[in-house]
């Protein structure tokens, strides 16, 4: 049986995996969400409202606070992303059980930042050509 403590547990992970959840479905739909995300981005960063921005702001420009375009790590930080939060959530729901035994999410994460590693690259360079 669970607890209380483990049912809000679990809600939060259930809450935490909704905004990333195209991460743990097929490869085609976390490129279609992943483009989407891109091109999001990229419109916030030409009209100068990313993070780096406001923290340039704040800080007086200072060199560390500089905003970066998308384009220069967008295929880099997928990975990073897969790996330090992606894998790591889609395990702890996994864990829980709380989709039953036969729904997993990890594998499917796990799958798509290998073919991301494979391509990504090309993805990420199609992407940037077509936002010019």
């Amino acid at each position: 049986l669970f607890s209380q403590e483990a049912a809000q547990t679990i809600s939060e992970q259930i809450m935490l995996a909704a905004d990333v959840s195209h991460t743990m479905q097929h490869f085609e739909v976390f490129m279609r969400w992943n483009g989407s995300l891109y091109h999001e981005i990229l419109a916030a960063f030409e009209c100068g409202r990313t993070e780096a921005h406001y923290k340039a702001r704040l800080v007086g420009g200072v060199d560390n606070a500089k905003p970066v375009h998308p384009k220069e790590n967008w295929f880099a930080s997928q990975i990073g992303f897969y790996d330090f939060y992606i894998i790591p959530l889609a395990e702890r729901l996994d864990s829980s059980c709380a989709f039953g035994e036969s729904i997993k999410f990890a594998p499917l994460a796990v799958s798509n930042k290998k073919m991301w590693i494979e391509k990504g690259n090309e993805y990420t360079e199609a992407m940037v050509s077509e936002a010019l």
